[in-house]
């Protein structure tokens, strides 16, 4: 019988963990959502993915900056993430270029249609994951040269 209560010992304090009410361990006020969750942020608080697998301009720029100024916005939500400790969210599943755009739209016009966007959050899953999401997002949305599939591979 003292092996089946120190496993349940064993199985409560694991599901106990990070739980409020719990004296010792607290969650932090303020962290990142733990699941996918819809968010509005303004560009400022959005990074374009540093280790973007496109090194050139999406050959489809002109027409989806013309898309976005017509419409005042984005039709699709740009999808982000954030690094463990990092202040600014990234585009974590393609959207640098429509990113880009809505920075010169707001420089631009001053329109504050383009300083915010709505967006889709998703938890920290690591940096192969990102450039995984930013490979794929390439490859579907605008040409990618094959040596810049294979420098990201």
């Amino acid at each position: 019988m003292s092996k089946t209560s120190g496993l349940t010992d064993k199985v409560r304090a694991g599901l106990r963990q990070g739980y409020p009410g719990q004296g010792t361990q607290r969650l932090e006020p303020g962290g990142d959502p733990v699941t996918v969750i819809q968010m509005v942020l303004s560009i400022d608080q959005i990074a374009e993915y540093e280790e973007n697998p496109r090194q050139q301009e999406n050959p489809h720029y002109d027409e989806i900056k013309a898309s976005i100024r017509a419409q005042r916005g984005i039709n699709n939500s740009l999808e982000v993430t954030r690094r463990p400790g990092d202040e600014h969210y990234i585009i974590c599943s393609g959207g640098n270029t429509r990113l880009r755009i809505l920075r010169e739209l707001y420089q631009e016009t001053g329109d504050e249609a383009f300083s915010h966007v709505h967006c889709l959050y998703h938890p920290w899953q690591g940096e192969k994951t990102v450039l995984t999401n930013h490979l794929v997002e390439n490859e579907l949305r605008g040409e990618l040269a094959l040596i810049h599939k294979a420098l990201a591979l």
